[in-house]
């Protein structure tokens, strides 16, 4: 359902603003796109869905949007706190009960696209998260790569966009302390690994030395020198 635009404030305006920026760059939405939401509960997630509703009455394409939550059965009282959340602020939503494993919920959210007839998924992944993975492969797997902010699935068909991608953590938990979102999820397991607390505390060194060490991690990874690579 299209939303008419409400008035917001300056922080919202700037955090809309950083989202349109990723959404432009990447071509991230277009005319007649269905968009699912992936809500987790936690903060990030629901600041991607209020922010997208209002990139309806925004943005010069028109798109429909759906949040949808995978509940696993492991928290009914968060399942019935995110299903009023969706209800009180009139939200298209839909909850999706299924008995899979966390590593199983990317390959439940493609297939739930699909079968919906949604061609692009949007996540809550921002630029802490891009960085974090960037040197997480690196120092953890022997390997350069990190999320990046579009994917494409399917032959094309499908596509993962991640607005946030130029967001930082700390500006989204701002934005949604002035929104008082609840945070309805505990942490994704990721986030409580010791090695993830590592680098992110790493990068919290680094980017006290340098506040556009997050910007400059994220734009590295397409600026790559081949010449200087084995």
């Amino acid at each position: 359902m299209r939303q008419k635009n409400p008035r917001i404030s300056k922080r919202e305006f700037f955090f809309s603003k950083k989202v349109g920026k990723a959404i432009a760059a990447y071509e991230m939405i277009k005319e007649g796109d269905r968009v699912l939401i992936a809500v987790s509960g936690g903060r990030s997630s629901l600041s991607l869905l209020q922010v997208l509703r209002y990139k309806q009455g925004r943005l010069p394409v028109k798109f429909d949007i759906l949040a949808y939550y995978i509940d696993r059965g492991l928290d009914n009282a968060r399942c019935n706190l995110l299903e009023r959340f969706f209800e009180d602020n009139n939200y298209d939503y839909i909850i999706e009960k299924r008995d899979c494993k966390p590593e199983e919920l990317n390959t439940v959210l493609l297939e739930a696209a699909k079968k919906k007839g949604f061609n692009k998924i949007a996540l809550g992944h921002n630029k802490d998260d891009i960085a974090v993975e960037l040197f997480f492969n690196l120092f953890f797997h022997g390997k350069v790569g990190s999320v990046e902010p579009t994917e494409v699935f399917l032959g094309e068909s499908l596509k993962i966009i991640r607005p946030l991608a130029f967001c930082e953590e700390h500006f989204i938990n701002n934005y949604a302390n002035a929104n008082n979102f609840p945070e309805l999820r505990t942490g994704r397991p990721k986030e409580q690994d010791p090695k993830t607390m590592v680098v992110k505390n790493m990068l919290g060194l680094v980017s006290k030395h340098n506040k556009d060490a997050k910007t400059n991690i994220a734009r590295s990874l397409n600026n790559i020198n081949f010449d200087y690579l084995p």
